[in-house]
């Protein structure tokens, strides 16, 4: 089963267990707002990128292996070249 839900800013996947984000390359970088999640969660990225993650009173850094996201942290994504894919795990 395929699930595809739309966000302003994002397209989600959801295939058995596994949940993909896919932000696209044509994205505004003004639709990148910082937020909180409801849920931990990780992130991986399924593909090398050059985007960034900033968590709130820090520098961005690189969105390499797996980032934990913790309940309620304050964070964005700031836009690289290209896409962005990203496994989330909850």
């Amino acid at each position: 089963k395929i699930h595809f839900g739309r966000m302003a800013a994002y397209t989600d996947y959801t295939f058995e267990d596994n949940h993909v984000r896919h932000f696209p390359e044509n994205i505004d970088s003004k639709e990148l707002v910082w937020h909180r999640d409801r849920k931990d969660r990780n992130i991986t990225p399924i593909e090398e990128t050059d985007w960034q993650i900033q968590f709130d009173n820090e520098l961005p850094k690189p969105i390499k292996g797996r980032i934990f996201i913790r309940e309620g942290q304050w964070h964005r994504v700031i836009k690289g070249s290209g896409c962005l894919k990203i496994l989330i795990n909850e």
